[in-house]
């Protein structure tokens, strides 16, 4: 058998490009994990969480204090606002991967589908907020 001695690594464009990709995946290691989570003063979570579906007012309450703070949401990573948020109502998927996220915030009918006031968040491609806004039905 004939054994050949790999010299990869020797060759001067071979190491250039070795260590373009290891910058590359040191990029993207501090991009996707460098967003913390989001803290919002005066914010519950749970009872954020707890009310789904917007009927019991939890959410009319603290839709206020999201959106005084929207500028610590703008630029977080989709997870980092589904941890703060849960997960939203409806998702809705549009061109070139943007994605819209609706929270339903009132609901005085509690019937599924027919939300008066939604909270929507706006994501990029690479799945970043770009806007926050309430939508009245």
């Amino acid at each position: 058998m004939l054994k050949v001695k790999s010299n990869w690594l020797s060759y001067p464009q071979n190491q250039v490009f070795s260590f373009r990709i290891l910058l590359f995946a040191v990029t993207i290691c501090l991009f996707s994990s460098c967003d913390k989570t989001v803290k919002i003063d005066g914010f519950d979570t749970a009872a954020w969480k707890k009310d789904f579906d917007g009927c019991n007012g939890y959410r009319k309450e603290n839709a206020a204090i999201i959106l005084a703070h929207q500028e610590d949401l703008i630029g977080k990573h989709e997870n980092t606002i589904t941890q703060l948020l849960g997960h939203p109502n409806r998702l809705d998927l549009g061109k070139k991967m943007k994605r819209m996220a609706y929270y339903v915030i009132e609901n005085s009918s509690c019937v599924k589908g027919e939300e008066e006031k939604a909270l929507i968040i706006d994501f990029s491609s690479i799945s970043q907020a770009r806007l926050v806004m309430i939508q009245k039905q």
